[in-house]
């Protein structure tokens, strides 16, 4: 894979709250004239605007004749975000994650180390820019802002002084929480509703199919008499540790799936 820099990377300074704001108003219409995104606040900065540009770099719209509209990419990241924000959060940080390298290297560092400071981050970031090409770097604002999106979209947190990645903790604790409602007492061991709790996890924002945990080594289906040989309504987790693991794995599983079909159309 040929891997190439930039000397200065196009990053918008603003939230991810108005970044999702532009999509869904390119959305809703369709096709927006570069003045029309301007004079609406939804875009700023000279020429087509610098959001227009981060977005057409990351190939999610694309311009012609100074018309702006959402590429297939753009209209599944909007899908997503729309119906499931975890889920949309996950993709949308997929899909930075494959096209901004800095981002990727920040992301990686960090949870490589578990926690470091963020200037200590952004030296180690430049210092692996380094390594793939002597003249690519990142600028402190443009790193700074490229934090700031990856802690909007929760895939890391901060803590004093320190970043460290949180997006395993975070849906670790989704789990955990679904688990202790939808557990059953049965004579001592861990059994759990499957169907509660996966309205439990969807009400999270996270969507898991039972097709997906049938196979998982940490579980075995309770056949009851109420029940048809082919329908399972409680499982047994045999190593709630493992359990969790194999979720997590799903679910990278998943969204990995739909940042890379979103990076590549």
């Amino acid at each position: 894979m040929t891997i190439t820099t930039q000397r200065s990377i196009p990053i918008p300074r603003v939230k991810i709250d108005r970044l999702i704001k532009y999509l869904m108003y390119l959305s809703e219409k369709g096709e927006v004239n570069v003045k029309e995104l301007k004079d609406s606040n939804l875009d700023f900065g000279r020429g087509r605007g610098d959001i227009t540009r981060f977005y057409k770099m990351i190939q999610i719209v694309e311009i012609h004749e100074d018309k702006v509209r959402l590429t297939r990419s753009g209209k599944m990241l909007c899908r997503y975000l729309s119906t499931n924000t975890l889920l949309g959060y996950r993709v949308f940080h997929r899909i930075l994650y494959n096209k901004i390298i800095p981002y990727r290297l920040m992301i990686d560092l960090v949870c490589k180390h578990g926690s470091t400071s963020e200037h200590e981050l952004y030296l180690m970031v430049n210092e692996e820019l380094s390594k793939i090409s002597p003249s690519s770097w990142i600028n402190n604002v443009a790193y700074k802002t490229l934090l700031g999106l990856a802690l909007d979209l929760k895939v890391i947190e901060r803590r004093g002084k320190e970043v460290l990645c949180s997006v395993t903790s975070n849906y670790e604790e989704i789990f955990r929480k679904c688990l202790l409602g939808a557990s059953v007492d049965m004579l001592g061991r861990y059994v759990i509703s499957i169907s509660e709790f996966l309205k439990c996890v969807e009400a999270e924002g996270l969507k898991i199919s039972m097709k997906n945990i049938q196979n998982l080594a940490s579980i075995e289906p309770l056949i009851t008499p109420k029940l048809s040989s082919n329908s399972v309504e409680y499982i047994i987790i045999n190593d709630l540790d493992l359990f969790i693991r194999e979720l997590l794995k799903v679910l990278e599983e998943i969204s990995d799936k739909l940042g890379d079909d979103c990076g590549n159309v």
